[in-house]
């Protein structure tokens, strides 16, 4: 598979994965309370909080892709909504024309 795919699917996480997310997880906690408590409220401090979030995010992806013994989930990794229903009713129409 090549590997810009493996971005789009499930991963299985492994024990090993799930305890490194979760030292990841209580690192920026911890980094939530120190901005929490020491930021005023505003838009940086809001933006701050928001990019933690991003930094879970990514250092999740990569612990799940990235990680020796990454699976990709096969069985969850296939959209199980029709995705015509999603379209707009125009659109729908020329693409099935």
């Amino acid at each position: 598979m090549q590997a810009w795919k493996r971005r789009f699917f499930a991963h299985k996480v492994t024990d090993k994965a799930n305890d490194s997310m979760g030292l990841v997880r209580g690192v920026l906690i911890k980094a939530g309370e120190i901005i929490i408590d020491n930021v005023p409220d505003g838009r940086e401090r809001s933006v701050a909080m928001t990019k933690l979030e991003e930094v879970m995010f990514w250092a999740n992806a990569g612990i799940a892709r990235c990680s020796e013994d990454s699976v990709i989930d096969y069985e969850s990794a296939f959209c199980r909504v029709d995705l015509n229903s999603l379209m707009d009713p125009k659109l729908q129409q020329r693409v099935s024309k």
